[in-house]
């Protein structure tokens, strides 16, 4: 798992919250304050994505938004884009 990775699973808290958060208190923990505003871009990048719903289900959508916030971002590990998809699937029930 890659900085950035730990950093989206800190800020999100996958695998400790049965939802996603917006931890920066836990990112600055760990890293610092560059790296808190990079999370926040990437998660608000994530949750701004033109999702056509018409055509989309909420599970065809979070996978087309992995996709394209993998193709964005490709030093996104999978972890990240995980992370990532799981708040988006969240945010969009």
């Amino acid at each position: 798992m890659n900085d950035m990775s730990r950093a989206l699973q800190l800020y999100l808290g996958r695998g400790r919250s049965s939802f996603p958060c917006a931890r920066a208190d836990r990112v600055r923990e760990v890293f610092d304050d560059a790296m808190v505003e990079e999370i926040s871009r990437l998660v608000k990048e994530m949750d701004g994505l033109p999702v056509d719903w018409q055509t989309h289900s909420l599970i065809s959508a979070t996978t087309w938004a992995e996709a394209e916030i993998r193709r964005r971002h490709p030093e996104l590990d999978d972890e990240a884009i995980a992370d990532l998809g799981w708040a988006f699937s969240y945010w969009h029930k």
